[in-house]
This record gives C-alpha cells, sequence and structure tokens, in this order.
C-alpha cells in the first residue's frame, strides 16, 4: 500500500516540448526493415512514473504487434532528457542522452558509456548533432520540426556494431520520424514513420 501511494505522488522528473512523457500517452509507428518487407506496428505507451534506486523514472513500454519488446525508463538528467534504465531493478551506469531541454540548431553533444546487450552490457559511444529546426505537417497539422543526427558505436574492435540514424521531433508531439542503417557492407535499415498520436487525458 506504501509504494502505491509513493508511486501516486510523484509528478513527471522533467518537461519537455520535444518529448512530452506524460503517463497514458501513446505514440504508433509503421516500421519497416529493409526494402519491400511488410511493415510491423510499434507502440509506445507511457506509464506512472516509478522510483529506480532512489530516483524517479517515467516508464515507456514498446509493443510490437501487439507484442512487449520491453521498458525503458526515462528522466532528465545535466539537460538532457535521458534514458536512465533498461530494467525495474537498477539504473544505467550513466544516463543515456536522448535530446536536448535547450534546443538551439547546430548544438552537439557526447556520450560514452554502457548500455543493456543481449541481457549483457556492451560499452556504447554517440556522437549527436542538431541538423535542422523547421516547420513541417505532422498528422495534419503544422508543428516545429528537430531534426538529429547520431552516429553510434556498440562494443568494440572488429565485431563493433555501428550505426547512423536521424530522428525528427515535432515539438507537442515527441518522435515522428526515425531512420536508421548498420554501417557496414549490406547492413541493414530501418524506418519509423509515426501513425498516431495519443496525448494523456490529464
Amino acid at each position: 500500500m506504501i509504494s502505491v501511494i509513493v508511486a501516486a505522488l510523484l509528478t513527471s522528473p522533467f518537461a519537455s516540448d520535444w518529448l512530452p512523457l506524460k503517463a497514458g500517452s501513446e505514440w504508433e509507428y509503421s516500421v519497416t526493415f529493409g526494402q519491400g518487407l511488410i511493415p510491423v506496428t510499434q507502440l509506445f505507451l507511457v506509464r506512472e512514473p516509478v522510483i529506480i534506486k532512489g530516483t524517479s523514472a517515467i516508464p515507456m513500454d514498446v509493443l510490437v504487434n501487439g507484442e512487449s519488446q520491453g521498458t525503458s525508463f526515462y528522466g532528465e538528467a545535466g539537460g538532457f532528457v535521458v534514458v536512465l534504465a533498461v530494467k525495474s531493478d537498477s539504473l544505467l551506469p550513466q544516463p543515456l542522452p536522448v535530446l536536448p531541454l535547450e534546443v538551439k540548431k547546430g548544438k552537439t553533444w557526447e556520450h560514452s558509456g554502457a548500455t543493456m546487450l543481449y541481457g549483457g552490457t556492451a560499452s556504447i559511444k554517440t556522437k549527436s548533432k542538431i541538423t535542422k529546426l523547421e516547420m513541417a505537417e505532422v498528422l495534419g497539422k503544422k508543428v516545429e520540426i528537430m531534426e538529429i543526427f547520431t552516429t553510434s558505436q556498440i562494443g568494440e574492435g572488429p565485431a563493433a556494431l555501428k550505426t547512423e540514424s536521424t530522428e525528427r521531433y515535432g515539438k507537442g508531439i515527441g518522435m515522428v520520424y526515425r531512420h536508421q542503417r548498420v554501417v557496414a557492407k549490406d547492413g541493414g535499415t530501418a524506418t519509423f514513420q509515426l501513425t498516431r498520436y495519443t496525448e494523456a487525458a490529464r
């Protein structure tokens, strides 16, 4: 009962117009892997805030074609929206920055830390830059768009996984588009296109 009361009293640990993580909000994407493959439907669903090792975090569940694919826990650290954890009982050694709370074209940032991979941990290095701020139509209305280009490397040596991604965020909506490719010969690609956004009622 005490844990229920504590959870009910929690408030969002940050406020970002570019990623409004309010409990009950949903984002639905059509995801295409490579070319000519049948898209899958991916749903992001925000849950009520929780406490992990004394830190307030916002869970976001990911479902593909209705089946759970895991949960990431978001918060704020160092002026960024970050992923704090990918497990409900432990924090990442270093929060993984997603996007800055203060947005400016040309802004860059880097991250070195650890991430979960196949049930274990692996090193991760990322470099990101805000490449565009512009107006565009999203789901039938004009909104301000922020575009972020990111390079990342998971692991070390010849077996390291290197990727490049372009993400577009709509102000007041969240992520509206992502294109990611593996930097390798015959490397795969994944494209996410927002098809529905349902804002939390409160």
